[in-house]
């Protein structure tokens, strides 16, 4: 099998004047292109449900749209969390809202860290809604508790300080508040 991917584009937000900061966001990068660092095994089915599920439908459109997201729930659940490939697809679907639960969320923590740098994004993305956003930091917060050690700062300098910034805001969304307080209870 081939172990051939793509890394996440790491986007390292300009102006970083805090060195700890900036060595927590090589770091994110540093994973992002050595996924299987941490173990994994290649699956030819992994590289076609990929193929099949990537990029994601705007939606469920088709005629049968029931059908449609059923079927892509099984494409998804069919994914291995051992082929840490299917980080970007589980974290692409789950925090776009496309679909949801503990199948998708509980695969991304069995992937570990490999799938960090595709849940940073979306728990950063302000832009996203606080749900949606949530959904990341409860996954994040249960891969962090984990494997703190090999994500060395990022729980520190880019994962807790979102956190506190969340539960700082005057009225936090629920959910999004919810999974922020769970998570900072255990990484603090």
């Amino acid at each position: 099998m081939s172990r051939d991917f793509t890394p996440a584009q790491v986007k390292i937000p300009e102006g970083i004047t805090d060195p700890d900061v900036l060595a927590a966001w090589e770091r994110v990068d540093y994973i992002a292109k050595n996924i299987w660092e941490w173990g994994g095994v290649p699956s030819q089915r992994t590289e076609e449900l990929i193929a099949q599920l990537m990029p994601p439908p705007d939606g469920f459109s088709g005629p049968t749209r029931h059908s449609d997201a059923e079927e892509t729930i099984d494409l998804l659940g069919s994914l291995d969390p051992n082929d840490p490939r299917s980080a970007e697809v589980m974290a692409t679907y789950l925090c776009e809202g496309l679909v949801g639960g503990r199948g998708p969320k509980n695969a991304l923590v069995k992937m570990g860290v490999p799938a960090v740098p595709y849940l940073i994004p979306y728990m950063l993305d302000m832009e996203l809604m606080p749900l949606l956003r949530s959904r990341a930091i409860e996954v994040l917060g249960q891969i962090a508790e984990k494997h703190r050690e090999d994500l060395g700062g990022i729980v520190e300098h880019i994962i807790i300080p979102r956190l506190e910034a969340v539960l700082s805001e005057e009225k936090p969304d629920y959910h999004e508040g919810k999974d922020a307080r769970e998570a900072l209870a255990c990484l603090k």
